[in-house]
């Protein structure tokens, strides 16, 4: 069945303008194109002389913004012209990719962590408790390793460190436990199995909590399958290699493991013997109040911006 398109509501934009203060002519690099919010408003801030290079290695997700620019003056006659690049490629092969585009430099750089509203609403990524689907996760298909064969295969202590540090889950262990228990019977292949097994077997006060228990679980996995927490650390410490001096990187994470790693890999550029980038927000910003009105999605993202020195 063909999956309908969703809304794509880019998280912070007003935010990640005001910090880049792009001006036409400029190079940016969208390096997580999923929706294609930002791209757009890059390109229509850089005007007819600037260009913007978007990464993305979901097939899918360049396929839809390709389906949804032919509806779209701005984006159809920025591919046409070469203003826009898509690439099909992780944003942790920045330095490659730009080098076989023939950019020396960039002059800003942005990366929205989380997942786009048309890959949580594929009930056949399995990403999603919300709805059935199997157990897969990756958002690459050109990956092997899905999430059902984690599942399968680590035994209960590689189970536990999973959830605990992908996920920060405080019940890692009593997880891990039921789930082998589980595939003793037969393996886990749906998302329903899982997050049902998750509901089962935590304390009694998560159940009834806004956020679900398998949250965190589905998180880890997803993490784990997709080699996140890797791509995102070889990703940001090229940014000071491609970023011009006086280019700004902004990072947009949702959750305490992508901050953590974004401001920690950040302060180790600012704090070399030689430093390489300073620091633009000294905290990080979260979105203003009307925008989670508007999009309660958002409500978990944080902004962290750098300066090229």
């Amino acid at each position: 069945m063909e999956q309908q398109h969703t809304e794509h509501v880019p998280v912070m934009l007003s935010q990640v303008l005001d910090i880049l203060a792009l001006q036409p002519g400029m190079r940016v690099v969208d390096a997580t194109l999923g929706g294609g919010g930002y791209t757009k408003a890059f390109l229509e801030a850089v005007g007819p002389e600037g260009r913007v290079l978007a990464f993305d290695w979901d097939e899918r997700a360049i396929e839809r913004f390709r389906s949804r620019a032919e509806g779209d003056a701005v984006l159809s006659r920025a591919l046409r012209r070469g203003q826009l690049i898509l690439v099909r490629v992780s944003y942790a092969d920045l330095t490659s990719t730009l080098r076989q585009h023939d950019w020396t430099v960039a002059d800003a750089i942005v990366a929205d962590l989380g997942l786009s509203s048309d890959q949580l609403a594929d009930p056949e990524r399995g990403i999603s408790f919300q709805s059935e689907g199997p157990l897969d996760m990756r958002l690459n298909s050109d990956e092997t390793v899905e999430a059902r064969h984690l599942l399968d295969q680590l035994d209960e202590l590689s189970l536990a460190d999973l959830f605990e540090t992908y996920g920060d889950e405080p019940e890692a262990k009593r997880i891990a436990k039921a789930i082998v228990e589980a595939r003793k019977v037969r393996p886990l292949a749906t998302t329903t199995e899982l997050r049902e097994l998750v509901f089962a077997n935590v304390v009694p006060a998560r159940r009834k909590g806004k956020v679900h228990p398998a949250t965190r679980v589905f998180q880890a996995l997803r993490i784990a399958v997709n080699s996140e927490r890797a791509h995102l650390e070889r990703f940001l410490l090229a940014i000071p290699e491609v970023l011009r001096p006086g280019g700004r990187a902004v990072i947009v994470s949702f959750h305490s493991g992508e901050d953590r790693t974004v401001k920690q890999l950040f302060q180790k550029c600012i704090r070399s013997e030689r430093p390489t980038l300073r620091w633009i927000t000294k905290k990080p910003l979260v979105p203003e109040r009307s925008e989670l009105s508007a999009n309660p999605r958002a409500r978990s993202a944080k902004l962290r911006a750098v300066e090229r020195i």
